[in-house]
């Protein structure tokens, strides 16, 4: 082999060891959930504040369902945009039935903590519904919730894992602005289609102009359809919380014990 090629060659493994190195290092990097060294359990609310203006609500009574959602370990996800949704994400967005994911948050286990829910959601296309409070701590100090607007075959709106933690800090307000989501599990395209379930769930979507999963987005002027606020109400700093040894984490350092040695002891002569 001439001298050119063989430093070709290693040019080539070179670049592929550096590619997998960082991957590596990248894949190792924990979520941002982990880091939180916030003291106590901080207690919020939630308000979601609707704001639908475009594209324009349809005449048959345009309303929100009871918004839904936990705080979590960075190992729990309760929906992601390009996940599949699951069966109680479907139920939220095609009928606005909350129950099913409600079971899903406590077969999570220690996982969730504390379920974020309303007594009812907005009877109309914009208005304001709070939230009862629910807790966070530094094992748990991420946030998702969903709402299904209506009518619709499956898009809801959401947030997806936002941190109310700073370091060592619990955040006074959080403001999270709303985007309109396709649960990927029917194929209607306007507000009023009829049901059609799609037996392969796709990927959820985020519905924006001219989008192939809704044609009433041809008109979508993309101002958004409100906010989540999350305002913190309180911190017990006597409970922390218990640690639910989420694998995404690193494993807690602990200083090891060392049984101290034993003076010897002399019998007199």
């Amino acid at each position: 082999m001439a001298p050119s090629a063989n430093w070709s060659v290693v040019l080539v493994l070179f670049s592929l060891t550096l590619v997998v190195m960082l991957e590596s290092a990248q894949s190792t990097t924990p979520p941002a959930g982990c880091s939180c060294t916030a003291a106590g359990t901080a207690s919020y609310t939630m308000t979601f504040t609707a704001s639908w203006t475009s594209p324009a609500p349809p005449s048959s009574f345009p309303h929100w369902s009871s918004p839904i959602g936990t705080t979590h370990s960075p190992c729990y996800t309760m929906w992601e945009r390009g996940g599949i949704a699951t069966n109680g994400i479907e139920q939220m967005a095609e009928v606005g039935f909350t129950g099913g994911l409600s079971n899903e948050f406590t077969a999570a286990g220690s996982q969730t903590l504390s379920t974020v829910s309303t007594n009812g959601g907005i009877s109309s296309a914009s208005g304001t519904v709070t939230t009862r409070s629910f807790t966070a701590d530094k094992y748990h100090p991420l946030v998702s919730v969903t709402s299904m607007i209506a009518p619709s075959p499956d898009w809801f709106v959401g947030a997806n894992s936002l941190n109310l933690c700073d370091g060592d800090q619990w955040r006074t307000s959080v403001t999270h602005n709303l985007n309109l989501y396709d649960a990927g599990t029917d194929s209607g395209l306007t507000w009023t289609s009829p049901n059609a379930d799609i037996a392969t769930h796709q990927p959820i979507l985020r519905l924006e102009k001219d989008s192939p999963r809704a044609t009433v987005f041809s008109s979508y002027t993309g101002v958004g359809f409100g906010t989540f606020v999350f305002t913190r109400q309180s911190i017990d700093v006597s409970n922390s919380g218990s640690n639910p040894m989420c694998a995404m984490c690193p494993a807690p350092t602990t200083t090891p014990t060392t049984t101290p040695t034993p003076t010897p002891t002399t019998t007199p002569p």
